[in-house]
C-alpha cells in the first residue's frame, strides 16, 4: 500500500447498528474500517499514539499523513470503549472544524473524520452533520447519513427523509437503514415508497428498517430472503453474507410476529446448512407461537 494511497474498504459485509448493524452491501463498509483494516495498517503505532496526536498530524502534515491520521483517529476512537464525555466533546469541537475545511481537507480525510464524528456520538456535531448531506460527494453524504444515524438524533430524521428518492443507489440505501434507527414513526411512509426499488438492497434495508419501526409492510420482501435460492442469484454474496442477511431477516419476522413465514423458518430450521441459522429459525418458529 502506496503512502499516498488511502487503503481500500471492503466491500458488502453485513452487519448491525450498535454491535450488528442491519445495513447490507454498504459500498464503503464504513461500519468496518475501523476494526479490521485498523488492526493490520496501524496497530503498532497506535500503541503509542493518542487522538490528541493524530488530530495534530491532521492539521499540520502533508496529504498522505492527513489522511493516515484520519483514517488511525477513526480506528482509535472505536476501539477505545472508556472515553470519558468530556474528552469526547473536546475531539468533536477539534474534529468539526477540520470536516467544514473543504479547501484544506481531501474528501478522503474528511470521510474518516465523519466516522470519528459518528463513533464519539455527540449531539455538537448534529449541525454540521446536516449541512454536510448537500455536499457534492457521495461518499461524504453517505458517511454523514450513518454518523447521524449512529448519533440517533430525530432532528436529522426531516433531512434523511428526502434521500430515499436520491439517484444514487448508495445514498438511498444508506438513508433507507437510516431512517430505521430513530424510533419514529414518521419515517414508515418514506420506507414504504422504496419497498419497490430496482436495486435489491435498497429494498431490503427499506424491509429490514420498517420491522425495526414494528411494521409489517416489508414482509413480502422479508419472506423473500428467507429462500437460499433467492440468495443464490446474488453471485457478489458470500456465503457468510449470506448467513449474515438470514439471521437478521429472522431477527425482523420475530419482532413483528410474520406467522407467514412459518413454512421457510421449519424448512431452514431443519435444512439449512448453517448451524446458526438452523437455530435462529428454531428460535424464531418460538416466537411465532
Amino acid at each position: 500500500m502506496s503512502d499516498s494511497t488511502p487503503p481500500e474498504m471492503p466491500s458488502n459485509i453485513p452487519s448491525r447498528l450498535n454491535t450488528v448493524y442491519r445495513l447490507f452491501l454498504i459500498p464503503l463498509a464504513i461500519v468496518v474500517v475501523s476494526v479490521g483494516l485498523f488492526y493490520a495498517f496501524g496497530r503498532l503505532t497506535f500503541e503509542t499514539k493518542k487522538p490528541d496526536d493524530y488530530l495534530y498530524e491532521i492539521k499540520t502534515a502533508g496529504e498522505a499523513k492527513k489522511w493516515q491520521a484520519a483514517y488511525s483517529l477513526a480506528g482509535m476512537l472505536v476501539t477505545e470503549k472508556n472515553i470519558p464525555d468530556d474528552v469526547k466533546k473536546e475531539y468533536t469541537k477539534q474534529i468539526i472544524p477540520l470536516v467544514e475545511n473543504k479547501n484544506r481537507y481531501s474528501v478522503h480525510v474528511r470521510t474518516y473524520l465523519l466516522l470519528a464524528l459518528g463513533y464519539l456520538k455527540q449531539k455538537e456535531s448534529v449541525s454540521v452533520l446536516l449541512s454536510e448531506l448537500k455536499d457534492s460527494e457521495e461518499d461524504i453524504v453517505l458517511y454523514s447519513v450513518w454518523a447521524l444515524a449512529v448519533i440517533g438524533d430525530t432532528a436529522a430524521l426531516e433531512k434523511i427523509t428526502p434521500l430515499v428518492d436520491d439517484t444514487r443507489p448508495a445514498i438511498r440505501k444508506i438513508s433507507a437503514f437510516a431512517l430505521g434507527t430513530f424510533g419514529d414513526q414518521k419515517a414508515v411512509p418514506a420506507l414504504q415508497k422504496i419497498l419497490k426499488d430496482p436495486v435489491p438492497d435498497v429494498s431490503w434495508n427499506a424491509a429490514l428498517s420498517l420491522a425495526a419501526l414494528g411494521d409489517s409492510s416489508g414482509s413480502a420482501v422479508l419472506e423473500r430472503l428467507l429462500d437460499r435460492n433467492y440468495l443464490n442469484t446474488f453471485a457478489k454474496l458470500s456465503e457468510k453474507e449470506k448467513e449474515g442477511i438470514l439471521l437478521n431477516v429472522i431477527k425482523s419476522i420475530s419482532k413483528i410476529g410474520l406467522k407467514e413465514a412459518r413454512p421457510k423458518l421449519e424448512e431452514l430450521s431443519k435444512k439449512d446448512s448453517s448451524l446458526k441459522v438452523r437455530q435462529a429459525a428454531l428460535e424464531g418458529l418460538g416466537a411465532l407461537v
